[in-house]
């Protein structure tokens, strides 16, 4: 076949036709740049809304999770940490709360016990701050500033201690705590971190729905 050199004709028709229809083609070219900013604003935003709303969950609930267990078995844990579908859990218990303490007898803090799921992972994105440690000891506790407000004590600081009044599943008690660690950011900040050692004495366990929390993250 022999080839029909008609390019140099089809360009010229086809710039011919655009001058013709000059507003015509100025106004298909403005709707479709219109159309593409429309849809890359509308995806832009909507992502934004998504991921905002997601931080706000996290910081309203005090952790990142996707579910919660009130009482959990041992049975319950192993399967829960056995399913590939759950890839991270976190334990709290529940275990008592301070009574009074020299400078105030109407307090609402509590006593909670976290594991290390639950404190270092699941809690990371809603903290701001942290200074020390978790509590080890029977005698330690993770303190915020508002609990310590609370308590009339707002000015102690890590390595301070604190005497007061505390309920437990057995009874009423007196001690003297160490401060070990203090924390701040979002979620409920009135109440104190203690140790797995206090919370295995409080007479409370983690089957009891009253007192365990089972968090976990799809």
């Amino acid at each position: 076949m022999l080839k029909n050199p008609n390019q140099k004709v089809i360009k010229r028709m086809a710039w011919n036709a655009l001058k013709v229809n000059r507003r015509k083609t100025i106004t298909l070219l403005l709707a479709v740049l219109l159309s593409s900013f429309l849809v890359f604003t509308i995806f832009t935003v909507g992502d934004s809304y998504f991921r905002l709303q997601k931080i706000q969950n996290i910081r309203m609930s005090g952790a990142e999770f996707d579910a919660i267990m009130y009482g959990v078995t041992d049975e319950q844990r192993q399967m829960c940490e056995n399913n590939p579908d759950i890839v991270l859990t976190g334990t709290v218990g529940v275990c008592g709360w301070v009574e009074k303490t020299d400078q105030d007898s109407t307090l609402n803090v509590g006593l909670i016990w976290a594991d290390d799921g639950y404190w270092t992972q699941m809690m990371e994105p809603v903290r701001e701050k942290l200074e020390g440690r978790y509590p080890t000891a029977l005698d330690e506790i993770m303190v915020t500033k508002s609990a310590l407000k609370e308590c009339g004590y707002e000015d102690l600081d890590v390595g301070d201690t604190l005497a007061m009044s505390y309920g437990t599943h057995e009874g009423i008690f007196t001690g003297t705590f160490r401060i070990c660690g203090i924390w701040d950011g979002y979620g409920p900040k009135k109440q104190f971190y203690v140790s797995k050692e206090f919370y295995d004495q409080s007479g409370w366990k983690l089957s009891q729905a009253a007192s365990g929390r089972y968090f976990m993250d799809f």
